[in-house]
Formats: C-alpha cells, sequence, structure tokens
C-alpha cells in the first residue's frame, strides 16, 4: 500500500486595517507589528503598507497586517484588498465625527459572499482633550454589523494591550479552527488514496 505524501503550507491569517485618513491605524499597526519608533513616527500611509502581527519580537509571525491608506484616492483599489481578510479592523477618531461616518462606506467595500470572521471597531485618541464622540455613539452600528468595540490611544498606549489580547484570542480560535478543517481534509485524501492503491479482494 503506498500513500500520497500531503504537505500542507500554514499561511498567516490576513487582516485589514481600514478608516480615514489620519485616525491613526498605521500608529496601531506600527504597535500590534513591535516598530514604533518614538522618535520617529510612522507617517501616512500612501496606498498600502503590509506588517507582521507577532504576539513577541522573537515568535514567528501569526498574521499579516495589511494598512490601507485612508485618502479618498486609493479607495478604488482597497475594496480588493478586503477580499479574503479573515479578521477585519476598523479605526475611527473620537476627535473626528466624520471619521466615523465614513466607517460606513468601509464596511459596504466588505464582500458579502466571503465575509470576515470577525470585525473589530476602534476609537482611537480616546484622551484627546478634542474628543466629541462616545461609545453610546456607536454601539447602535456595533450590533448593526456584529463588530466587536475597543477603546484606545495609540498615543500613550492606553487600552492597546487589552485589544492586543483579544486579537491573539481571535487568531489562535481561528487557527484551531482552519487546523481541524485541514486535517479533516487531509483524511479524506489519505483514504482516497488507499482506497486508489488498494484491491479489494473477497
Amino acid at each position: 500500500m503506498k500513500l500520497k505524501k500531503l504537505i500542507i503550507m500554514k499561511q498567516p491569517i490576513k487582516i485589514v486595517v481600514g478608516g480615514s485618513g489620519a485616525v491613526g491605524k498605521t500608529t496601531i499597526c506600527h504597535l500590534l507589528a513591535k516598530k514604533l519608533d518614538k522618535f520617529n513616527p510612522p507617517k501616512m500611509t500612501p496606498g498600502i503598507d503590509l506588517h507582521e502581527f507577532k504576539k513577541s519580537k522573537n515568535e514567528k509571525r501569526i498574521a499579516a497586517l495589511w494598512d490601507l491608506g485612508g485618502q479618498e484616492r486609493f479607495r478604488f483599489i482597497q475594496d480588493s484588498y478586503i477580499k479574503g481578510a479573515k479578521i477585519v479592523i476598523f479605526v475611527y477618531s473620537c476627535e473626528w465625527i466624520h471619521s466615523l461616518k465614513d466607517i460606513k462606506s468601509w464596511i459596504s467595500m466588505i464582500p458579502k459572499n466571503d465575509p470576515p470572521a470577525h470585525i473589530f471597531l476602534i476609537a482611537n485618541k480616546i484622551d484627546s482633550v478634542k474628543k466629541c464622540i462616545t461609545k453610546e455613539d456607536v454601539l447602535d452600528i456595533c450590533n448593526q454589523h456584529k463588530m466587536e468595540y475597543f477603546e484606545m490611544s495609540a498615543r500613550s498606549g492606553e487600552g492597546v494591550s487589552e485589544f492586543e489580547e483579544a486579537l491573539i484570542r481571535k487568531i489562535e480560535s481561528l487557527e484551531q479552527d482552519s487546523h481541524f478543517f485541514i486535517k479533516k481534509q487531509e483524511n479524506l485524501k489519505i483514504l482516497n488514496c488507499n482506497l486508489n492503491n488498494t484491491s479489494l479482494s473477497l
């Protein structure tokens, strides 16, 4: 009996980060990627940028972070990058009401035939003296689109660790589900190989 050797490559989970320009998406991505330089803050993302998300600096990446620039001129290409994302993170600024209203246009880019497994909504800049949006203002949109809500300040770091822990738990949950599916498919392939390479005699 000969069995075909199955080689399954583990792909990092795709995470897409979207929202209006200047709401702090890129800083959040740099924080999650463990590469934020306080003396050289990141510049606004020109289109799309890719980061590695790790539990710690010394560990292998467990997800790929796609940072989508918030400027309107890049919108026409960004819906294609949302496709295939297992997790989507939308970010708005607590000091800018338009950035919250703009979340609806980002939600509209999610493909209906291939939605992400989970969506987070982050309220950034919660420590700003210009804060004009509260948690109560976003409860309806969160419930309507089943988004998990978090507050943080990318500048001070407040709330970042809590969100990171929740993100890791979600990634691990998706990996377990994916591992179960792969093992099921692997067992089916092995069974087919056995049937094709074994002659049954009565």
